[in-house]
């Protein structure tokens, strides 16, 4: 037995109560696809920010190693400071500009095609009313 009541011993509340519970459970699916999508968003936007958090870290760690061989060395004698200091802008900027190695987004995440979101807008538009006999 699964402990349902026969068809024939259904009465309009029963149905009613049915009704209501899938108008309830259809109406939590539709608001799990937004939150999905929304989710999915999310993790794009979040990676982009790992990346660009990751470009300036890589950014950092050049500059940081160029002033450590710097104080190391010092300038050479006899080389003007300001000639020294020009060599020195020059390499700063590279370093800054220097592409580092693209980062790997480490947050998993999907790819949402243009179908599966008009699937999802779809799902996300309130449902029509349905007439209850």
């Amino acid at each position: 037995m699964t402990g349902r009541k026969p068809l024939d011993a259904m009465t309009s509340d029963d149905l009613d109560q049915l009704h209501a519970r899938l108008d309830k459970l259809e109406s939590d699916l539709r608001d799990s696809d937004a939150e999905n999508l929304e989710l999915a968003r999310h993790n794009d936007e979040t990676c982009e920010a790992v990346q660009r958090r990751d470009t300036a870290e890589a950014a950092l760690e050049r500059v940081r190693a160029l002033t450590d061989r710097w104080v190391k060395a010092g300038p050479p004698l006899g080389t003007p400071m300001a000639r020294w200091w020009g060599a020195r802008l020059v390499e700063i900027h590279a370093a800054l500009d220097e592409p580092a190695a693209p980062p790997i987004c480490e947050l998993p995440h999907q790819t949402i095609t243009e179908e599966d979101a008009c699937e999802q807008q779809r799902l996300a538009a309130p449902a029509e009313p349905k007439d209850h006999p």
